[in-house]
């Protein structure tokens, strides 16, 4: 994929809005001092599109859910190593008054391998089956000041993950990163009989994750 020229851009351009796909689970940054999360979605363009630094607090006050259209402008420098990923100035960060269900949305459905083979950091998967959801603990940072934000989201410290097989009837397991699924606390397999999964790739690790559930 060829990364996009953002200095060939007009300023005017660098104002996008995308409909939220996935809300994730937020981690302490660092680099920003706060707990901070990302958002993915699908731009007027319906291509895909994963924006940070998202702040927890940002995440509480503006009561933000799946479907929601958010606008903001992205930072003028150069993209990460995924080619969907964009950095943008918090302080723009909105809701626009759009709203559109996920449920209702066109998806490319591919397997893992065929994502991976296209260079891509983001893939929507239909699991042919899932096999077993398990439990993992999830630590949090001692001394952090932003807590308070983390704990107003009212997110357990525990997270599912998921064995599952492809279409192409290989096996993955894999962490679930989405907020909304997490909130939950329990999963059943039953659950998520018809679900598909939107993966994405960890920034530092390239591991994919389960970054949102859609249970259709």
């Amino acid at each position: 994929m060829n990364f996009p020229d953002l200095n060939s851009i007009e300023d005017k351009h660098y104002i996008e809005q995308m409909h939220v796909v996935a809300i994730t689970y937020p981690h302490f940054s660092k680099k920003y001092r706060q707990f901070v999360t990302c958002l993915a979605g699908l731009t007027k363009e319906n291509e895909w599109r994963r924006i940070y630094p998202v702040p927890a607090k940002w995440i509480a006050e503006s009561g933000i859910q799946k479907g929601d259209e958010v606008e903001y402008r992205i930072r003028n420098e150069h993209p990460e190593h995924r080619y969907e990923s964009r950095k943008i100035y918090t302080e723009t960060l909105k809701l626009t008054n759009s709203y559109s269900s996920v449920k209702m949305m066109s998806f490319h459905i591919e397997t893992l391998k065929q994502a991976i083979e296209a260079s891509k950091s983001i893939a929507v998967i239909k699991p042919l089956k899932i096999i077993d959801i398990g439990k993992r603990g999830r630590k949090l940072l001692e001394n952090t000041k932003s807590k308070r934000d983390f704990y107003s989201l009212d997110l357990p410290l525990f997270y599912p993950s998921f064995l599952f097989q492809d279409n192409d009837e290989s096996v993955h397991k894999t962490s679930c990163e989405d907020m909304q699924i997490i909130k939950k606390g329990e999963w059943a397999l039953s659950e998520y009989e018809n679900a598909i999964f939107i993966m994405g790739t960890h920034y530092l690790f390239n591991t994919w994750l389960i970054i949102s559930i859609i249970n259709c």
